[in-house]
């Protein structure tokens, strides 16, 4: 007998889990990668370069911008999934 709609379940845990670690994954390594770029600049500020906190600013937003992008595409295809 070929199953029908009602006989799916109402809900994936196993793909709720792995969404939730993949972003949560996603997100420590943002935050991660942010830290890292925030003591390489107080490492190197005393050297006065002016220069040194716009490349802090353009390189601290690679990651959230890539991290924010990474987390709507996901979502939108959960949505479309289920």
């Amino acid at each position: 007998m070929a199953s029908t709609e009602q006989d799916a379940p109402l809900y994936n845990l196993s793909g709720a889990l792995i969404f939730t670690a993949y972003a949560a994954s996603a997100l420590f390594l943002t935050g991660f990668i942010v830290s890292s770029l925030i003591r390489t600049y107080e490492r190197t500020r005393r050297k006065k370069d002016d220069g040194l906190h716009r490349n802090l600013q353009i390189f601290s937003a690679l990651p959230v911008l890539s991290f924010s992008t990474l987390l709507h595409h996901m979502l939108s295809r959960l949505i479309v999934l289920y």
